[in-house]
């Protein structure tokens, strides 16, 4: 007998649940359901530089919005995602709190970036451990609408 997961073009949802079994009630019909806390850390700190564009790629203006804001909206209509957190270059921190605002975001976290890629990351998921803590810390990103 051949474990589901082991289907590399089959959904990757851990511990998933058809709709019915498990998880809230609110769920639409059909919809996966899982029994824990899910987050998101998009890293979103890039320069652009690749691009050759003078924006930063996550900024750039897509289907009338910032491919940040899309990609942010895409998690969130995802039920079972808890919270997004967004983690930006320091320069930016502004800027995509902007965004947040702006497009009404509800799950969202900004936090700012580190000096690479890695220690970006590594600041988005140390910044999951944070949330619903109540614990001190700066409050530097901290967007709850």
């Amino acid at each position: 007998m051949e474990d589901e997961r082991s289907d590399p073009d089959g959904p990757s949802h851990p511990r998933a649940f058809p709709a019915g079994e498990a998880g809230r009630s609110e769920q639409q019909p059909g919809e996966l359901r899982v029994d824990f806390p899910v987050s998101v850390v998009l890293p979103a700190g890039g320069t652009g530089e690749r691009t050759g564009l003078s924006t930063p790629k996550q900024f750039c203006s897509v289907l009338g919005r910032p491919l940040i804001s899309v990609t942010v909206q895409a998690f969130e209509r995802v039920s079972w995602i808890q919270s997004v957190v967004v983690v930006v270059a320091k320069e930016n921190m502004e800027l995509m709190t902007d965004i947040v605002q702006r497009f009404q975001h509800r799950k969202v976290r900004v936090v700012a970036g580190g000096s690479t890629r890695h220690r970006s990351i590594c600041k988005g998921v140390l910044a999951l451990g944070e949330e619903g803590g109540g614990g001190g810390g700066e409050a530097e990103g901290r967007h709850h609408p």
